[in-house]
């Protein structure tokens, strides 16, 4: 869950807006995807719907409630009604209104974006068929409103359906906005979940929010404001989520000057209430810790997962010193193997090129920083055992100081390398043709340990010329061709070698077509003395 908003000021307070605008959207319903439905989006989204009218005296005429609930045709929660609704939303806003998108259901990433999934998502085409988040920033910051609020509960466990995407952007760029005059509230790290509670029927974080929207992040003046909201629902949330043992941290980033009214101390009469709140009224925060009555349930749960539903172990090491010792003799195998290809295919280029085989830490390995993005863009960013590096790097001030002080430091990614201890995890097998004009390339092979076990990791990449006629890896060329466990039930390493075997001819083609590409590219600029005119 996510919580934005961007705020005017006018003489260090907080403006109240002439109208306040609001697009509500829950799904639970996924069938026609290949994602799994969701059970507490609609029940989120309708409650949020009712707090904001009930609590922050919302007019209905101006919040818009999308959902799998909704009977008629243009208030379902399609990709289209949501657009349009959205756009519709911010092109009434004027200069003194506000306006607030809230979304439960599934998202996602890719490579070039992060998207909010609704039924007609299409893996296949994702970026056709999900609400890209570019597009939702793009309409909720027209200049008009005077602030923006924008909700998005896609966390919760199960809701981001394929979120790991094998690499995508820092999903902070599209969900957690910072910058002058936004405050943003998270409901777990990137890295985490944020959980769900059956019993109260929404998630966790929402609860926790639905519960100080009806008063119990009220200031001593009887007022419901971000900053108190924002450090009610992080207090309750880690207290729960601590007794609870669920791995969920909330995050706040702030660049607020002022504060703004949600909403004052609610004076709602019990028969008033909307039957959507009634549950978070007439429950409790502390009834979300574990009873006596359910350890039956938890004593199954754990049979579950140890017994009935156990994990696949084949890719599990016994011991941190076997992983270490079998990644050690792994590597030694590779090596070996790469000498043999160097022995058999240095015959065949004599004279005109040479293999060269090297054991050594990856940090030495060709485009190391690369492959460090790569990795910490990568699902298994948190399972492999290496180290990232880096470095210290200036930058520009934007507060006016003396020249010499107008920097700031801060670290920024450098590269990677093998943790203390470890052994020397990869083998570079480098080509080089002796024509000094024709690219060098490299195929690394690196046995990673992990938390669980080892991984093979296999890239290659190619050396482009610059202007002084100096070889240089491109990082263009870099090309993963494999990361994934290896199983530690092949003790002999034949599996690996096999794969190896099976990849090897893919480098020498990458070579082949790459010096026969510079070749052309050669004579196209003229390298054979010819005119260009």
């Amino acid at each position: 869950m996510v919580v934005e908003a961007r705020i005017a000021q006018a003489n260090g307070h907080s403006v109240v807006s002439a109208k306040r605008y609001a697009v509500v959207v829950g799904i639970n319903d996924y069938s026609q995807t290949s994602i799994g439905d969701l059970s507490f989006c609609v029940a989120d989204a309708e409650a949020i719907y009712e707090a904001l009218i009930t609590y922050c005296e919302y007019d209905p005429e101006c919040v818009t409630l999308l959902s799998d609930n909704s009977q008629e045709e243009d208030r379902k929660p399609s990709r289209s009604n949501i657009l349009a609704a959205i756009v519709a939303m911010a092109d009434n806003a004027t200069a003194e209104d506000s306006i607030l998108f809230f979304f439960a259901g599934h998202g996602t990433r890719d490579t070039s974006d992060s998207y909010l999934l609704t039924n007609e998502f299409r893996s296949s085409i994702i970026a056709d068929t999900s609400i890209p988040m570019d597009k939702v920033n793009s309409y909720l910051r027209q200049p008009n409103a005077k602030f923006t609020m924008r909700f998005f509960d896609a966390c919760h466990s199960g809701r981001m359906g394929t979120r790991a995407a094998p690499v995508g952007p820092d999903i902070r760029k599209h969900f957690l906005v910072d910058g002058e005059g936004w405050m943003t509230l998270a409901a777990c790290k990137e890295d985490q979940v944020a959980y769900e509670s059956p019993r109260h029927g929404h998630g966790i974080f929402s609860y926790c929010l639905l519960k100080g929207l009806s008063g119990e992040a009220a200031t001593p003046d009887g007022e419901i404001t971000l900053y108190s909201l924002s450090t009610y629902t992080i207090n309750e949330i880690s207290n729960i989520t601590r007794v609870l043992g669920l791995p969920q941290t909330p995050v706040l980033a702030t660049h607020l000057a002022g504060n703004l009214v949600l909403a004052t101390l609610p004076s709602v009469r019990p028969q008033d209430v909307p039957p959507a709140l009634v549950k978070v009224e007439e429950t409790t925060i502390d009834q979300l810790k574990p009873t006596s009555e359910e350890v039956p349930q938890f004593i199954a749960e754990i049979r579950s997962v140890l017994q009935d539903d156990p994990l696949q172990l084949d890719y599990v090491a016994p011991s941190q010193e076997e992983k270490l010792a079998r990644g050690e003799i792994l590597v030694q195998k590779v090596y070996e193997w790469c000498q043999l290809q160097e022995q058999q295919y240095n015959e065949q280029l004599e004279r005109l090129a040479t293999i060269t085989v090297k054991r050594q830490s990856i940090k030495n390995c060709p485009l190391n920083f690369q492959l460090a993005e790569y990795i910490e863009a990568s699902k298994i960013k948190q399972a492999v055992g290496l180290r990232q590096t880096y470095r210290t790097e200036r930058a520009k001030s934007s507060i006016w100081q003396l020249d010499f002080l107008n920097y700031q430091t801060h670290e920024v990614l450098d590269g990677i390398s093998e943790r203390q201890g470890w052994y020397e995890s990869a083998v570079e097998l480098r080509i080089m043709t002796k024509n000094p004009l024709m690219p060098v390339c490299a195929m690394v092979v690196a046995i990673i340990p992990s938390a669980f076990g080892l991984y093979l990791l296999v890239y290659s990449c190619l050396s482009q010329l610059d202007q002084v006629q100096k070889e240089y890896w491109d990082s263009a060329t870099l090309s993963v061709r494999t990361l994934h466990a290896i199983p530690f039930t092949d003790k002999e390493g034949t599996q690996t070698l096999k794969e190896l075997q099976e990849l090897f001819p893919e480098l020498i083609s990458f070579l082949a077509k790459n010096c026969s590409s510079r070749k052309i590219h050669l004579r196209n600029i003229g390298i054979t003395g010819e005119s260009l005119l």
